[in-house]
């Protein structure tokens, strides 16, 4: 039973969520390109940047360096998610 006040409130999204690829392209833009990468695995990054190298490698984004920089967890120390 529902009663007004009370029970499961739905609301509207205020904002979109953005995920890391407008980002990552964002950074091909500039002559020199630097990214700090914090997570799990680098498989995420993988397939943002695979395209965007791509590019590069085809001569159609002209960037001068890329520097890549991965920081991971150390898991031989506890933290607060599941293995």
């Amino acid at each position: 039973m529902t009663r007004q006040g009370r029970g499961t409130f739905v609301r509207q999204r205020t904002e979109r969520a953005v995920g890391l690829r407008p980002h990552v392209e964002q950074a091909f833009e500039s002559g020199d390109v630097s990214i700090d990468f914090a997570g799990f695995s680098a498989e995420t990054l993988h397939g943002v940047v695979q395209e965007p190298l791509d590019k590069i490698r085809a001569g159609r984004i002209g960037a001068k360096s890329v520097t890549i920089r991965i920081l991971l967890p150390d898991l031989s120390q506890s933290i607060g998610l599941p293995r």
